[in-house]
């Protein structure tokens, strides 16, 4: 897969992270550009870092599900609560902030249509409903601002800014994914958070250890870290995401059958 995907967009790096969401266990991590172990003194540096852990970025999209279920969990809007998502701007504390922009443009949708359109509009007008304190605490809830605990060297933390230090526009771009950075693990483990009812799970890379005649030395047990939403939410999460990957969705190419 990582070949025909360097193949055909010729990234500079790209990542691919496989794991079982309920138990939090990395069935496998995927790097390019990647080095040859026996060589590993010949390849540039750049090709020895682990981009799914060392590398930030703005998570974008992805970070929707991180405002529209704290949203959601405190009763702040319902999945029909309706937004209009063509206005320019948004009053936050008495002050009139400009909205982002959309990839198309969108008019009023409630909040089932705003994850399928993926309406950053929309998705800002409901962060400024949560307000700054209750966004940095899911954000912080899910992951993001601090290492995983994976236990590889070179493990970024990302950014996660407190408060006190947000700008004017923050309140209006953190909801849409941007305003913060994050690694490919960071996010995955977020994502993984809807899939496994609502809790965080502990990345783990080892499961076994075994001696030479096959006997279990060494067993490492899943290990949950925090109840980030109640597994309704997250169930409601997952049934409002399918519109994502749908016919009239943003994704549907990302559909798998089944």
């Amino acid at each position: 897969q990582m070949k025909a995907i360097v193949t055909q967009y010729r990234p500079q790096s790209a990542s691919i992270i496989v794991s079982d969401p309920k138990t939090g266990f990395i069935l496998g991590m995927c790097n390019y550009p990647s080095f040859d172990p026996n060589k590993y003194s010949q390849s540039p540096m750049e090709n020895l870092k682990n981009h799914a852990i060392s590398d930030m970025m703005e998570p974008g999209s992805t970070f929707k599900i991180v405002t529209i279920s704290g949203a959601l969990e405190n009763k702040i809007v319902t999945p029909e609560t309706v937004f209009d998502c063509a206005a320019p701007t948004a009053i936050y504390k008495g002050k009139e902030l400009s909205l982002p922009k959309e990839h198309d443009p969108l008019g009023r949708l409630n909040v089932r249509d705003i994850i399928a359109k993926s309406s950053n509009k929309g998705v800002a007008q409901i962060g400024i409903l949560m307000g700054e304190d209750m966004l940095y605490r899911y954000a912080s809830d899910y992951g993001f601002g601090r290492t995983t605990g994976l236990g590889l060297t070179g493990e970024s933390p990302g950014l996660l800014l407190k408060v006190k230090n947000w700008d004017g526009l923050t309140i209006t771009r953190m909801p849409m994914g941007h305003a913060i950075a994050a690694t490919p693990l960071q996010i995955h483990c977020a994502m993984s958070v809807i899939a496994n009812n609502g809790v965080l799970m502990q990345p783990q890379l080892i499961k076994k250890v075994y001696d030479d005649a096959g006997n279990t030395m060494l067993e490492f047990k899943e290990r949950p870290r925090r109840q980030v939403i109640y597994p309704g939410t997250a169930s409601l999460m997952r049934t409002l995401m399918i519109r994502t990957v749908s016919a009239d969705g943003t994704a549907a190419k990302a559909q798998i059958p089944g």
